[in-house]
Formats: C-alpha cells, structure tokens, sequence
C-alpha cells in the first residue's frame, strides 16, 4: 500500500497559487487509510485535492464504492404501486412527450400539449423526470447518447427505455460488469481511452463524475470533440459553494478524499467547461441533496466511519434542507449539486 505522492499548488484553472484550505482530510466515509490535504484557489475558488494519491493508487480507494451494489431499479416505475401512481405517471407522459419529444412513451397525445406547458414549470419537470433530473435531453430519433462514468448504467437503463442509442464508460471493473449483465453496451477503459468517433455524439452526460478526474479540461475537450454540432453535455458536481460545505467543512460529505479530486463552483465549473471549447453554457445549483448531505456530515463530524451508508435522519435536517431550498429558490446558489448545461 503506498502513500499519497502528488502534490500541486498552482490553480488548473487560471494558474494562481494555492492557499491550505484543510491541512489533513481522511476517507471517513470507507476508512481506507491515508492522508491527504485541501488546496483552494485565492482568485477563482477551485478546490482542489494535494496531496493526493498517485493514478496507479487511486482504485484501492474505490474498492467498496457504492455502484458496486446490485440495482434494484430493474422493475419499470410504473410497475411500482405508488399513492396516486395513475395520476402521477399519466402526467409525466404528458411532460415526457409534450415537453423532451418522447412521443413514444404513451399513447393517445390528447394532453401532451398541456405536458409542453407543464415541462416549462421547473418544479412539475423536476417531479416528471425524477432521478434524471435534467440530464435528460429532448428526444432524437437514433441519437447516440454517452454515458462518462456510468457505474452500473441506472441511467443508461432508463434512456435505453426511451429509445436512445446508448453507449456507457466504465473503468472500474465491477461497475462496468454490473452494467454489462443489464444488456449495455460499456468500454471497460478510461474515458481518456474510450474509441468513439468524433463528431457523433449528440448528448454527454457526466453525473457527479468530473470531479474524479486527474485532468478534467483534458476531459471536456474531448468531450466538444465527440459531440455533433448542436450536440449537448451536462455536467453534475457537489458544489463547494453550498450551505453543506459552509456549515461542516472539512467533514462536508461531498468533499470525499480522496475519490473528489477537484471541487467546483458555478464559476469554476463554467471556466472549465469554456476551457474545453464551449461558450453556450448555463449553469445553477439545486438542493435536491440537502437531506442526505447533512445527516452523514453530521456523522462524519462525530468521527464516525460510515462505509458508505446514509445514517438515520440528524436532528436539524429539516430545517437545514428548508434552508437551502428556499436559498435556490431566491437565485442564491447554495445547493449542494451545481449543473452545467452546455451547447457545442
């Protein structure tokens, strides 16, 4: 087993020296051993891992991560009984159909006019698109989507269901087994590795997955290279500018040494994306994750070593997660994730 043995202290980003932002961070959430330290940028707030563990090291870290669970998503929703399922899933046809174009998930598209209406409202396609939240894009008939780190495909699965072609990057061996057993076709490499043709891609997604990068404008460039003209990608990440990393610091779940490599900020997250070659980019932040964060900051805080797993609720989640919501929804971006959408 070997120590941490990279250290930087100049900004990927804009090249300015690192100040200490938390001298020794742990693996408290599995306990693999190992000492590493934050650095945060004093011009453009990135935050970034030093030292951190060398390439070759990285995977032992991984080891108990959570996409090696089996899925127990494989039973469509609406086969799920649910209070006021009927209802429910009759309207996230309409915002399915009537608002992203996927005219094939219900028939008859009597409503789905009034679906276009309700797709514009953000809470209703929130509700609608459940845990795809907006990486979904409007429907392409035979569009190719790419999944960058797509642990065992749940995402893939469901895009799959909704008629796009879909292609899945895995490096990590059991993850991309678990997702290979499904019927998805993975590369089993490093995305740096992945073999897909430039300019055929017309949607990307990245969920929680540019923060494990070693070299992420690398990453993105490749990604605009990939994609078609008008060809999209969505990126998701923890937000180091959140309520969360504010109030428990160094014991922020979403900090995640030394698996999170790198921290971004609306800011931070949109210079490297115009690093890679977009300019059409929109980015926001939302608090979806505001519970589940505080309830296993708490407990990392207490020392505790939680191995993955989300403890019982804390006291003060609600009023924490109440906080943070009305804080998105006054335009202050404080949620725990930020999003950024951008158009090649």
């Amino acid at each position: 087993m070997t120590d941490p043995t990279e250290e930087f202290h100049a900004c990927l980003l804009c090249g300015s020296t690192g100040a200490v932002l938390y001298p020794r961070v742990k693996d408290c959430l599995f306990g693999t051993q190992g000492e590493f330290g934050e650095m945060e940028c004093p011009t453009c707030g990135l935050i970034w891992l030093s030292p951190r563990p060398a390439r070759e090291d990285l995977a032992r870290f991984y080891e108990q991560y959570y996409t090696h669970d089996p899925p127990d998503d494989d039973i469509p929703p609406e086969k799920q009984p649910r209070f006021l399922g009927g209802w429910r899933d009759a309207v996230r046809g309409m915002v399915f159909c009537g608002y992203f174009g996927y005219r094939q998930v219900h028939v008859p598209h009597r409503w789905c006019r009034l679906g276009g209406v309700l797709g514009r409202v953000p809470s209703i396609r929130l509700r609608a698109t459940s845990e795809l939240k907006d990486l979904i894009p409007v429907y392409k008939r035979d569009g190719l989507l790419v999944d960058i780190g797509c642990g065992r495909g749940d995402f893939l699965v469901a895009m799959k269901r909704l008629g796009w072609n879909v292609l899945g990057i895995e490096s990590d061996p059991t993850s991309s087994a678990i997702a290979q057993r499904r019927g998805l076709t993975v590369q089993r490499v490093p995305f740096e590795q992945a073999d897909i043709a430039e300019g055929s891609v017309d949607h990307i997604t990245m969920n929680h997955v540019i923060e494990h990068f070693y070299d992420p404008i690398a990453v993105v460039k490749k990604c605009y290279r990939l994609l078609k003209t008008g060809g999209t990608i969505v990126l998701y990440a923890p937000n180091s500018q959140s309520l969360g990393r504010k109030r428990f610091g160094e014991h922020w779940l979403a900090l995640d040494p030394p698996r999170h490599l790198y921290t971004w900020s609306r800011a931070t997250i949109r210079t490297l994306l115009e690093r890679g070659g977009f300019t059409d980019i929109t980015t926001k932040t939302f608090a979806r994750l505001a519970g589940g964060i505080y309830d296993t900051s708490v407990v990392l805080g207490q020392g505790v070593v939680t191995r993955g797993q989300t403890p019982p609720p804390q006291p003060g989640r609600r009023l924490f997660a109440w906080r943070e919501a009305l804080s998105c929804s006054l335009g202050f971006p404080l949620g725990e994730e930020v999003v950024a959408l951008a158009v090649k």
